[in-house]
């Protein structure tokens, strides 16, 4: 029975790459990265609950919890070449469900990449915005993330609020366990212009690999990678061709 965390049926590509989604995104978000990555690697968006096909069940609300889900549901197409990707939370979210693979002695990833996030072991945001009020959040969202707040866009994120504060608490919220590096490298990509993810946030994704480290920087914000779609999946591209992948 498929799976309701991934939407499509993996075909069998050279190298599977899992792509986790921001807080209140979906599968959605990685539309279009198939044609880019393709014949490489098939992109396979993880879909939590709570939003697109999923919006009418709850989302989970702690980080384990999603990674206690989500390593379930992928194993069985473990067994393939596969990196994982993740942007904003779906870099922590990443990050945890390859320590969870390593935990119960499934075949690691080639390689973890994460995008516009602080590594987890790092001291939590002085400043939370999970627990504002609505119109507060609304504008933290748009200021500290350059989400669309106003015109066409208002009515879908008054909509995905509930699952956002949510998905936003369990980041917040997760308490980082000190455990060994990776035997695999990490890639971590970022925003010029993003103030939640400096080059030297990112620069200390480098101490959860022992097998070599990278980062990149691109022109824009915290959803750099809306206009810099392309740019970002051919760097992609680029490492997993370094990987021999």
């Amino acid at each position: 029975m498929p799976s309701p965390w991934i939407l499509a049926s993996p075909k069998a590509p050279a190298l599977r790459l899992f792509c986790f989604p921001p807080a209140g995104g979906g599968a959605a978000f990685y539309l279009g990265w198939a044609d880019g990555l393709a014949p490489r690697a098939e992109p396979i968006p993880i879909q939590p609950p709570g939003r697109e096909n999923r919006l009418n069940e709850p989302p989970l609300h702690s980080v384990e919890a999603l990674t206690r889900a989500i390593v379930p549901a992928i194993r069985a197409y473990l067994h393939r070449p596969y990196a994982l990707f993740g942007h904003s939370m779906g870099s922590i979210v990443a990050f945890e469900t390859a320590r969870e693979i390593r935990r119960q002695g499934y075949p690691p990833p080639l390689c973890l990449l994460v995008s516009a996030k602080r590594p987890p072991h790092l001291p939590p945001d002085p400043d939370p915005i999970s627990g504002l009020a609505d119109e507060a959040l609304i504008a933290e969202l748009g200021r500290r993330f350059e989400v669309d707040t106003s015109g066409e866009m208002r009515p879908l994120l008054e909509l995905m609020l509930g699952t956002i504060r949510t998905d936003l608490r369990a980041v917040e919220t997760h308490q980082y366990q000190d455990e060994a590096p990776f035997d695999f490298p990490i890639v971590a990509f970022g925003g010029d212009r993003d103030p939640t993810a400096s080059a030297a946030d990112l620069a200390q994704w480098r101490y959860h690999t022992r097998a070599g480290f990278r980062s990149h920087r691109l022109a824009g914000g915290h959803f750099y990678l809306t206009a810099g779609r392309d740019q970002l999946v051919g760097l992609i591209n680029g490492e997993l061709t370094a990987l021999g992948a």
